[in-house]
């Protein structure tokens, strides 16, 4: 029995779906044992530092006292005297910290009264130097009674000290166990999942190709075709909004475990898992771009840029990757081009990113040089103020042969047939690079030699901007700012845990609501500076909470409190319907710490 198209995504998406909630449980269960574990490696640590401190408060016991003995100078007394003050107090130490170990409690027992009967035989010494002379304290040190004690005290601690470093070793062992369990589990659970999208997709378009070839049918597939592409861009947003909720979790308690205080491994495992989730989100995006291009729901924004300006910070980019792979990075461009220019520097950037991304991905020595030249439009008339801009990536890599070119710029369509196991990547970008220039009016080829390397050249026109363009500040937390009342609504523990660690050492107080229905009735009993709002929730959503809110404010005659969206689908119309529900602004998840502080005092209620 053939499956439709539409019960194939939802195979595919309900595969996906419960393999990322795995992962994100699994992931997040593994992170907080690694975090356990490391408090315990930090507690031997702690255990064999006090242990180190009583070994050396018994030396000073000794040498102050033999000090005396041999000089009658009181002043070697002092170390003696300040060992005596709290030597107990350094046992009990020890005494609590390994009150999980039973053979060191053990142990500690036998101890203690061997460090009282060593304290009491060098206050003997010190009496007998002090009352009777030299002589009588001599007879009593070579009776080899200090010496019997320090030998037994000695011995004691020495096999404690081989005990907490058999823990040490058992536990660092743990940590590391740990943390390669939760790097594989997110690994393996981001790609797998990935792999699951990519073959919906395929099995999908292959489908709809299936069917356009019926002439018969032309009607009914390009109706069929139609209904796809729907579904293909609902099942898109629904993935990236199921994919992005665990791993706004993933990367966010990633940044948080970076902050704290872990071994050169430990944060090597920790960069690894994050760049994992940051390659996963950007595979998301290029397959979001692909469903918009596809159907036909791309659109360019119109806006006045400094060129250099997005030129000189998307080159900037690559700047760590270049150095990294030892390569030359640079930009020129001529002096001819306009620098204010009228069109979609985030469409532009996309491609320029996507072109030096893989020169660098491709290059293994030599340079990457990006190259922009332009003619103005010589038409009439609306034309008059256009410019033709040609831009080049030359790189110096392995180049691609001569009857892969004509495929080069196909989806999921790589140059070599080892490129995704060597290099990785799904073969996206160049097919979404090709259609962006389409749109801006130009076209995009390559030239190569195998071994030699290869030259992408694509044109682009844009309008000449009227004026200059005036740069926008960044708006940043000021110190000085008042503590707010923050209202933070989400149905996601892991994410309301996640927010909550991001704000934890501002003076924000948080109060928290798990869905729509409880933050309304929240927000008419409180006072709340700024709501942090998530969109897709249970018992009623973020939409009609905001509306709700926005009605309540209106019919009590409040000014209204910012409302920020947060939600895990990246759309841009799931932009504009949270600003229609009433929203202030707008949050792709995963949030970046930076960005939400960013917002908060931007938004944040004044007086």
């Amino acid at each position: 029995m053939k499956l439709s198209i539409a019960k194939k995504m939802n195979v595919g998406f309900g595969f996906a779906l419960l393999l990322l909630l795995l992962v994100s449980i699994v992931s997040f269960r593994s992170i907080i044992r690694l975090v356990g574990d490391s408090v315990l490696k930090t507690h031997t640590y702690e255990t064999l530092a006090d242990l180190e401190d009583i070994v050396s408060l018994i030396k000073d016991l000794e040498t102050g006292s033999r000090g005396y003995v041999i000089t009658g100078d009181e002043d070697h007394l002092e170390p003696y005297y300040a060992a005596s003050m709290v030597i107990d107090e350094q046992v009990i130490g020890v005494l609590a910290l390994t009150a999980d170990n039973p053979n060191l409690h053990e142990m500690l027992h036998n101890l203690e009264p061997l460090i009282h009967a060593n304290r009491a035989f060098q206050a003997e010494l010190v009496d007998l130097r002090r009352n009777s002379g030299y002589e009588a304290a001599k007879k009593a040190i070579e009776t080899d009674i200090g010496t019997y004690l320090m030998n037994e005290i000695r011995g004691i601690i020495h096999e404690m000290e081989g005990e907490e470093y058999a823990l040490l070793l058992q536990r660092s062992e743990k940590v590391k166990t740990s943390t390669q369990n939760a790097v594989y589990i997110i690994i393996f659970g981001s790609v797998l999942a990935l792999s699951i999208v990519i073959f919906a997709i395929i099995i999908i378009n292959r489908d709809i190709a299936e069917r356009n070839k019926a002439e018969e049918k032309i009607q009914q597939a390009k109706e069929e075709a139609e209904a796809a592409n729907q579904a293909k861009s609902i099942f898109l947003a629904n993935m990236s909004h199921e994919i992005r909720t665990p791993m706004n979790a993933i990367v966010g308690m990633s940044d948080l475990l970076s902050e704290t205080s872990l071994t050169e491994e430990q944060r090597k495992y920790v960069d690894i898992f994050r760049r994992a989730g940051e390659n996963l989100l950007s595979l998301i995006n290029d397959l979001l771009d692909l469903s918009k291009v596809e159907a036909g729901r791309l659109e360019l924004e119109k806006a006045d840029f400094d060129l250099n300006s997005t030129i000189e910070k998307t080159v900037e980019m690559f700047g760590l990757n270049a150095r990294e792979k030892g390569l030359k990075l640079s930009y020129h461009i001529s002096p001819d081009v306009p620098n204010f220019l009228n069109g979609d520097p985030a469409r532009l950037r996309q491609i320029i990113v996507n072109l030096i991304g893989n020169a660098i991905k491709f290059t293994d020595r030599g340079e990457v040089v990006l190259t922009v030249g332009g003619q103005r439009s010589a038409a009439s008339g609306q034309e008059k103020d256009k410019v033709d801009l040609l831009f080049s990536v030359r790189d110096t890599g392995i180049g691609i042969q001569p009857e892969k070119l004509d495929r080069i710029f196909e989806s999921f369509s790589q140059a070599h047939s080892s490129t995704a196991r060597i290099y990785g990547g799904t073969g996206l970008g160049l097919t979404i690079a090709k259609r962006l220039v389409e749109m801006m009016g130009g076209k995009i080829w390559v030239e190569s030699k195998v071994g030699e390397g290869s030259i992408f050249y694509f044109t682009a026109r844009f309008s000449i901007a009227a004026r200059e363009v005036v740069k926008k500040g960044e708006v940043r937390m000021s110190e000085g700012q008042k503590p707010l009342n923050i209202l933070l609504v989400d149905d996601s523990e892991d994410n309301r845990m996640l927010i909550e660690s991001y704000l934890k050492k501002s003076s924000h107080k948080i109060r928290t609501a798990a869905n729509g229905e409880s933050a309304v009735a929240k927000f008419r009993k409180g006072r709340y500076d700024i709501v942090l709002m998530d969109m897709q929730m249970p018992v009623m959503d973020g939409y009609t909470a905001t509306r709700e809110i926005r009605k309540w404010e209106m019919e009590t005659g409040k000014s209204q409190t910012p409302i920020i969206a947060l939600t895990a689908y990246a759309l841009k119309e799931d932009a504009e319907k949270s600003i229609q529900a009433g929203c202030t602004a707008h949050i792709s998840k995963p949030v970046k710490k930076a960005n939400l502080l960013e917002v908060i005092a931007k938004y944040a209620k004044k007086g």
